[in-house]
């Protein structure tokens, strides 16, 4: 494996990659949403719940191929990709239930706070554009379209048991940069992604495009140790950030406790 020094590390260009044609894919899977809705403002609920599927399931594919191709060039470059499982990028989409869930939410998290579902298409003549448009302001939308790319990193990973490390998104709340300053210490993917049903430190919130990427220890190094794994220099120094953080934090502790 290679022994390159975490701080000599520059962003991986694989999930660099893998971020950009996220922000393509989204964006196309948005307009795609809003074109549909505006040439047909009057469908039906139950119609646009089948757009809705239809639109994540194609375009959470994408994200998931995406997400497959990181990967594979990931293992390629630390020459890993002989040794570990196979990639596979099955997207099987989101569940109507769920869909119609996540348009619930989406419409009582408005301003207008649509608590009736199906008062919406009652009393609204633009009810599919009113719900599309609250979808994608929400982030609910975008989050079940990176569904697909999470997903398929989950299972790649898990199955290589690999460990994960948190690359921050440009201008990233403080919570997901102090996620990303604890170094490789996630050791599943949902530790370090997480999702809306868990309640770690790993939960992801709507609009966030943090990346969970796949980390390998340095030759000879000890894999025990979070930070003998390769880091880019970003997520170093808000490692070295945070242990001093903690370190403070620890000493004002054992000081107020003598």
């Amino acid at each position: 494996m290679a022994s390159t020094k975490s701080s000599d590390v520059k962003l991986p260009v694989e999930w660099v990659r893998h971020s950009t044609e996220l922000e393509s894919i989204t964006a196309a899977a948005k307009r795609h949403l809003l074109h549909e809705v505006s040439t047909n403002p009057g469908m039906s609920k139950d119609d646009f719940l089948v757009l809705y599927c239809d639109v994540v399931h194609n375009y959470g594919q994408l994200a998931a191929d995406s997400a497959g191709r990181a990967v594979v060039k990931s293992r390629a470059r630390n020459k890993l990709l002989a040794e570990l499982p196979e990639v596979k990028t099955l997207w099987k989409g989101v569940h109507p239930s769920q869909a119609q869930g996540n348009i619930k939410w989406a419409l009582n998290a408005s301003k207008v706070k649509w608590k009736n579902f199906d008062r919406v298409w009652d009393t609204q003549d633009n009810a599919a554009v009113l719900a599309a448009n609250e979808l994608i302001s929400q982030g609910s939308f975008e989050r079940s379209v990176l569904k697909g790319a999470r997903d398929t990193v989950k299972r790649a990973t898990t199955e290589a048991k690999t460990r994960y490390y948190r690359i921050p998104s440009p201008g990233a709340c403080s919570f997901c940069l102090m996620l990303a300053g604890r170094g490789a210490v996630y050791t599943t993917y949902e530790a370090a992604v997480g999702s809306l049903n868990t309640s770690g430190i790993g939960r992801y919130h709507d609009h966030c495009r943090c990346v969970a990427a796949e980390g390998y220890y340095t030759q000879g190094s000890n894999p025990d140790n979070k930070y003998s794994y390769e880091l880019p220099s970003v997520v170093q120094r808000l490692a070295e950030k945070w242990a001093r953080i903690a370190e403070v934090a620890g000493e004002s502790i054992r000081t107020n406790r003598a």
